[in-house]
């Protein structure tokens, strides 16, 4: 389904882990363009973020790669939140999406201001 899906430090947090592969499988469902390609990582969140979760999306096309990190809350998994849960993963994901778009597009400017020579 992904390239990599990694779970780091959740040692003693059994329930916060499960939080996270929960999350895992609500962002299998959200993400469908280049998932073969997307590394996942999934970690607590440091405790003066106030999440739950610390969610990291890398992907790598063709001479471009780009990462995003975003925090879960804890909220997102209260019965009857599921939309809240699904909204913060796209967040990461529409974020990851934004810096990929702005490497291609400085890409694309910089061949099309290389002079080419006949």
């Amino acid at each position: 389904m992904f390239k990599n899906v990694k779970y780091v430090g959740f040692d003693g947090r059994p329930e916060l882990e499960a939080k996270a592969r929960l999350a895992q499988t609500v962002l299998g469902g959200l993400i469908r363009s280049w998932r073969d390609e997307v590394e996942v990582t999934w970690r607590p969140a440091p405790p003066e973020s106030g999440g739950g979760l610390e969610l990291r999306l890398a992907l790598t096309v063709p001479n471009v790669f780009a990462s995003a990190t975003g925090q879960i809350r804890t909220r997102d998994f209260e019965s009857g939140e599921e939309g809240l849960l699904r909204m913060d993963l796209r967040e990461v994901w529409l974020d990851l999406l934004d810096l990929l778009i702005a490497q291609i597009g400085t890409r694309v400017e910089d061949a099309l201001a290389d002079p080419v020579e006949a």
